[in-house]
């Protein structure tokens, strides 16, 4: 929890202070610019506040909780991402049983990184169609997101779009991140159902 706050919150909040910090003290801006900088700043604020309270949501629970649970906190992500790009259609299908019970920290990374995944396809992907599918076997949990976007260039799979921390989140569960790049992008978290959740 206190790495989630250390690289979402922080970051975040740094960017505020230093863009807040180009206006006090750049000289000769246009009004438009001042305007278009606070534009940016209200829209990252409000995603930090979503960010926070992500984490607060996790820190609340005082023991497991349902899957369930965790469906719905990613759609309540989803509908906030839907709003602020109407021209995506964003579907979520959830194919493990929802009463099995998940731990707050565990389901945090995972949130994290389907998060991280959904943001990289509505703003870089140029598709309009997103889809997270849920799912499990008789040892592994998967997750999937899937757009039908222009996928990704071989160096930013490598070097870009927090691909490297969301390995390192799914690696902390004792899982793996696979990217595939074909007609879209899949990104797909495998999960051992002897190591983690439930």
């Amino acid at each position: 929890i206190a790495e989630d706050l250390h690289d979402n919150l922080g970051a975040h909040l740094s960017f505020i202070i230093s863009s807040l910090d180009g206006l006090l003290f750049e000289k000769n801006q246009t009004k438009e610019k001042i305007l278009s900088t606070l534009e940016n700043i209200r829209n990252f604020a409000m995603e930090t506040s979503g960010i926070f309270r992500d984490t607060i949501w996790a820190l609340n629970k005082k023991g497991d909780f349902f899957v369930v649970d965790f469906e719905n906190r990613l759609k309540l992500f989803i509908d906030r991402i839907q709003k602020l790009n109407p021209k995506i259609k964003i579907n979520l299908s959830n194919k493990i049983n929802q009463n099995m019970m998940i731990n707050p920290t565990q389901s945090l990374h995972v949130y994290r990184v389907i998060q991280e995944a959904i943001n990289n396809a509505a703003k870089y992907s140029k598709g309009d169609n997103v889809n997270i599918i849920s799912e499990e076997d008789a040892e592994n949990y998967y997750f999937k997101i899937i757009d039908n976007g222009i996928g990704f260039k071989q160096e930013e799979i490598t070097f870009g779009y927090g691909i490297k921390n969301m390995k390192r989140r799914i690696k902390e569960l004792n899982g793996q991140l696979l990217i595939k790049n074909n007609n879209g992008t899949e990104i797909i978290i495998i999960l051992p159902k002897n190591k983690v959740l439930g």
